[in-house]
């Protein structure tokens, strides 16, 4: 007999959903910029490409920006470029402005959203 098999239908469909939210591919990355501060592009969606991704920053380490990333759904992978060779963005890929990591509160672990 499986796990599944053993659940109510209404536990099943909990299960599920939270699933679905605790992790999503999607594009992330974190990069060192001109700037020696640290940025993260995340695409909001599942499958966002980097064209879709906001930016948050700047950060003053690799460490914090990663503990950041505690804040939203898990990317599933993530790129990191510590070469220091791109410049300080402007705005997001998405066309966006660069989002304080200030403004949405740092760190503190995954939100649980319900549905």
């Amino acid at each position: 007999m499986k796990l599944n098999d053993l659940l109510r239908p209404e536990s099943k469909q909990i299960l599920t959903e939270e699933l679905l939210v605790e992790s999503m591919s999607r594009h992330c990355e974190f990069y060192l910029a001109t700037d020696e501060k640290w940025y993260m592009d995340l695409a909001p969606a599942e499958y966002g490409e980097q064209d879709d991704a906001d930016t948050f920053g700047p950060f003053r380490s690799y460490e914090e920006a990663y503990e950041y990333l505690d804040n939203f759904s898990n990317p599933g992978s993530y790129y990191t470029d510590d070469s220091g060779t791109r410049p300080s963005p402007k705005q997001s890929p998405n066309g966006s402005p660069v989002r304080s990591p200030r403004s949405m509160g740092g760190g503190g672990g995954f939100r649980r959203y319900r549905f």
